[in-house]
């Protein structure tokens, strides 16, 4: 006989669906039109169909802390503060308490502080993402790659290179370059995302939502 019976979604299960899709929501943007003219309105309050909230967003935040691996006192992070565009980078001392801002615009994933005293920074320039370095006094910004698509950058153990990905290349491809920009190598192998660490001669550690890939 053919079973007939409709697959049956359970409430639960439309609870995740539903803070899924919120979520998804949650990065892009509510566009309301006024005639020809249009406005992208950012979603920061988004709840569940019961009212309760998905997301708390107080601002000043502050995000994406790494250490200066030359001084376990230091550390930097990205800093919104809800006002201006893009972010702040800010490096602090948590011995002294001092603070300083060394550069400021729009850059995404996490600031990489390596050995030699540069920073790794995920920048949106006119190219779209590229990755730059600039060095730990804020000075000396400059562009390591000049393509776009650049993601994910990370220093080597002894900061002497770095990897990134290309973004939507297939198969996925990931480019090794010297601390100046210069191309080393390339490899189709080894997911170098948002969590990855290559604090090892050899191997890069990343999650995934399969676990911790090595």
């Amino acid at each position: 006989m053919l079973n007939n019976k409709k697959p049956i979604i359970s409430n639960n299960m439309r609870y995740l669906l539903f803070a899924l899709i919120s979520v998804i929501t949650f990065v892009s943007c509510r566009i309301e039109f006024d005639g020809a003219n249009h406005q992208c309105i950012p979603l920061d309050e988004l709840t569940t169909m019961q009212g309760i909230p998905l997301h708390y967003l107080e601002y000043p935040f502050e995000e994406m802390i790494h250490y200066n691996p030359n001084n376990p006192n230091e550390i930097i992070f990205r800093l919104s503060d809800g006002v201006a565009d893009g972010f702040e980078l800010v490096k602090y001392n948590l011995e002294t308490k001092e603070r300083k801002e060394i550069y400021q615009g729009t850059f995404s994933n996490r600031p990489r502080w390596g050995k030699n005293g540069w920073i790794l920074l995920n920048i949106i320039d006119s190219l779209g993402f590229n990755i730059y370095k600039i060095d730990e006094t804020g000075n000396n910004l400059t562009a390591l790659t000049t393509k776009g698509n650049c993601l994910n950058p990370e220093w080597d153990i002894n900061s002497s290179s770095f990897i990134y990905s290309i973004a939507n290349s297939s198969p996925a491809q990931y480019i090794i370059a010297n601390d100046q920009g210069e191309i080393i190598d390339s490899t189709y192998a080894g997911v170098i995302g948002d969590g990855a660490t290559w604090q090892h001669e050899k191997l890069i550690a990343n999650p995934s939502f399969k676990g911790l890939v090595i």
